[in-house]
This record gives structure tokens, C-alpha cells and sequence, in this order.
């Protein structure tokens, strides 16, 4: 994830092979979801793709409100 300015983005590495980003509303799966107490919060834009990424605004949750999952 990458953050610039005030604005946080978050991205993640997609191809044009593998066809348009994921929705808005599908794009916290690929974060970590929200069920696994993944950083991010909620994806709050549409996707722009930047030939090797798809990114988005995102809110991430503040420090100590995730855990990571153990399998």
C-alpha cells in the first residue's frame, strides 16, 4: 500500500490479462478482507489502473484496532 500526501491510496498489483480491476465493493477482499482484521478499513473510491496496478482511496483502521490471523 502506498500512501501520498494527506490522501491514503491502497494498491495492488493487477494485469490487463487478468481484465478490469475488482469493483469498489470487491476491492477489500484483496486487501485482506474485512473478516481477517486486515489494515484497511474500507475501499472508499472506484479502481484506477495504472498499467500494473489497481489502486484505490482507502481508510485504514488506526493502529492496534487489527491482529493478524493465525492458521
Amino acid at each position: 500500500m502506498a500512501t501520498t500526501g494527506c490522501d491514503k491510496v491502497g494498491c495492488f498489483e493487477w494485469t490487463e490479462l487478468e481484465g478490469e480491476c475488482p469493483a469498489q465493493e470487491e476491492a477489500l477482499d484483496y486487501f485482506g478482507g474485512s473478516t481477517c482484521g486486515g489494515e484497511v478499513q474500507s475501499v472508499d473510491s472506484e479502481p484506477e489502473f495504472d498499467g500494473d496496478y489497481c489502486c484505490y482511496d482507502i481508510t485504514k483502521r488506526a493502529d492496534g484496532e487489527y491482529d493478524t490471523c493465525a492458521f
